[in-house]
């Protein structure tokens, strides 16, 4: 068990798939620096970053759209609720006018 983890996480000698997604090749750990800066494939990585900071950004956006929404639906609720507020305001003040018996 140590050892298969050793050969996942830190072994300097195993075979490992290139970090940046998109990029099939296949390094040894300890030249994976080597190959992100070989520029043989300087224009894959960059490409395959550019797309994955599109679609990070395309989520973000979509999330901000989203709580724009949730946003907007708060202000009318609370402009509801104000209004509630007013009226049962209104209705129990008239209430205590119509139930009022002036003293004697």
């Amino acid at each position: 068990k140590e050892y298969q983890q050793h050969l996942e996480i830190s072994c300097p000698h195993a075979m490992i798939i290139c970090p940046v997604e998109g990029c099939p090749a296949k390094v040894i750990r300890s030249r994976t620096e080597e190959h992100l800066t070989n520029p043989e494939f300087t224009a894959q990585h960059l490409l395959s970053m550019a797309n994955t900071m599109r679609q990070l950004r395309d989520e973000i956006n979509g999330k901000d759209e989203k709580i724009k929404e949730l946003q907007d639906k708060v202000r009318i609720l609370n402009k509801e609720n104000e209004l509630m507020l007013t009226t049962q305001g209104k209705i129990m003040l008239q209430l205590q006018q119509i139930t009022h018996i002036p003293n004697i």
